[in-house]
């Protein structure tokens, strides 16, 4: 603590502080504005220094975002639709919570089909369309989604797998 401060000149050199010691409050003389008379009060009070400096920048970063956080617009999260005031410029949602609850909706839509799939014998209603190769046994001809790759006739699965997936 600064008890009086006294200006010989106007140059730095030459100023001169008495200050009380924030240990042992023993009052001294110096160039500069120590907190401590000694080395000794120094070491001791250098883990509550070190708490200020980490206060001080944790206080700055606080004050920064919310410098940041004002100037942004208030956006509407994606997911409730509720208005939020964003961190970053490119935030979507407006917890972590949405953010997952979104994520595991999209997955669901990905792997659940909307129109679930039919399968129906071949050609037994008029609006059925045979997808395959031509089959003289069942009467049918090649559709133009046919594979075109063709198949051996004594061939077994494996040459037939290893054809289809040409």
């Amino acid at each position: 603590m600064i008890i009086r401060k006294e200006e010989k000149t106007k140059t730095y050199t030459e100023t001169e502080y008495t200050i009380q010691c924030d240990i042992c409050k023993k009052v001294f003389t110096s160039r500069w504005e120590n907190r401590c008379c000694s080395n000794e009060c120094y070491e001791k009070l250098k883990p509550q220094l070190k708490k200020e400096a980490i206060k001080r920048s944790t206080q700055h970063r606080k004050w920064v975002r919310d410098e940041i956080r004002a100037e942004l617009a208030d956006h509407t999260c994606a997911h409730c639709s509720k208005p939020f005031r964003p961190v970053r410029s490119d935030a979507m949602f407006c917890s972590p919570a949405c953010k997952q609850a979104s994520y595991r909706q999209k997955k669901k839509v990905i792997h659940e089909p909307t129109i679930p799939t039919t399968v129906v014998h071949c050609m037994r209603d008029k609006y059925d369309i045979y997808i395959g190769r031509a089959n003289t046994r069942s009467g049918l001809s090649a559709s133009k989604w046919e594979n075109p790759f063709p198949l051996p006739n004594k061939a077994s699965e494996e040459q037939r797998a290893a054809c289809i997936e040409k």
